[in-house]
């Protein structure tokens, strides 16, 4: 049985959705979503996805991807997700090589690839082709409709008081100068979300495009607001397949942290959250990010699920890599 592995194109949505639902059933996506996603990367970034076939019929599938907000012209990512019933017939391997292959015209130094919690066959397969563990981001899950917001009250008083407003994307739809606001104070809150590589920020039309796709609530991303700056922001996400409500950034310029701001904001969307019937919220933090994974867990926020990161050296010396 021959396996034959081909360039991806858009033809091929429904088979690309199918297979990652079938292997992440939690994490549900739609065709919509990750068209919308693929037309709107960082323009500085290369991307590319194939599709395996076995004696004619999609099996599996493969990709390789720069992340934008730590662009690294040498580094990628890659993801192989193969159906069920054609995991260890090759499939896989075949992809693998087709993804390596296809990255050689950009002398890569490093790849990665992202294994979730339970998924042995994956984390094998990596580390049998010399991948080595390098972090790990823990998905975690809040009961919205049992939220005791009692414990928290007067948090927001207190810091209106001291001049904070607390506004949502739409509130502030008559500030000419919104979206620029948005995209600096973005920019400085991703200065410091821990990753192996430095921050390089994306440009300020894709990161709108981004923040704006499917799933964007206009007021569900809160901001807050002081003297006419916006000095914090926390976002929920409303995918289109998933009942779960996802956050997105949260953060708070450095010059203003360690006042509340950053709890009070999450609050906020937590009550929103409720008053719409949502049943749990979910986020995602590195195991090496202290500051927000005590916070979530203040907030009653429980560890659900872990993804790994696992790297491979290919050449040179990256800086952070083996030390």
């Amino acid at each position: 049985m021959e396996i034959k592995v081909r360039p991806f194109n858009k033809n091929d949505y429904p088979d690309l959705v199918r297979i990652w639902n079938e292997a992440y059933p939690e994490y549900r996506s739609t065709e919509n979503e990750v068209e919308y996603y693929d037309q709107h990367e960082d323009p500085r970034t290369k991307q590319a996805k194939f599709m395996a076939e076995k004696d004619g019929q999609v099996v599996g599938t493969g990709e390789f991807f720069q992340l934008g907000e730590w662009f690294h012209p040498r580094k990628f990512f890659i993801d192989i997700t193969v159906l069920k019933q054609f995991r260890n017939q090759g499939v896989g391997s075949a992809l693998y090589q087709t993804l390596l292959d296809a990255l050689k015209p950009f002398d890569p130094i490093l790849i990665r690839s992202r294994v979730r919690e339970g998924y042995e066959e994956g984390r094998a397969f990596l580390e049998h082709r010399g991948f080595k563990q390098e972090f790990v981001e823990w998905e975690s899950r809040l009961d919205v409709s049992n939220f005791d917001f009692r414990s928290f009250s007067g948090l927001l008083e207190s810091l209106e008081s001291q001049g904070f407003i607390l506004k949502t994307y739409r509130d502030l739809e008559e500030d000419s100068q919104r979206d620029e606001k948005l995209f600096y104070l973005w920019r400085e809150i991703f200065r410091d979300v821990p990753f192996p590589d430095p921050p390089t920020g994306i440009p300020f039309e894709t990161l709108l495009e981004r923040v704006k796709g499917p799933g964007f609530l206009p007021d569900g991303f809160f901001i807050m607001v002081k003297d006419g700056e916006y000095v914090g922001l926390s976002n929920l996400i409303k995918w289109e397949s998933d009942p779960l409500w996802t956050t997105g950034l949260t953060g708070v310029r450095r010059d203003y942290r360690k006042k509340g701001i950053a709890l009070a904001l999450k609050i906020c969307a937590i009550r929103y959250a409720r008053e719409r019937g949502v049943p749990e919220i979910k986020t995602w933090n590195a195991s090496y990010n202290q500051a927000m994974l005590s916070l979530n867990q203040k907030l009653g926020f429980r560890k659900h699920s872990s993804w790994t990161t696992f790297a491979k050296l290919l050449t040179g010396k990256p800086d952070h890599f083996g030390e």
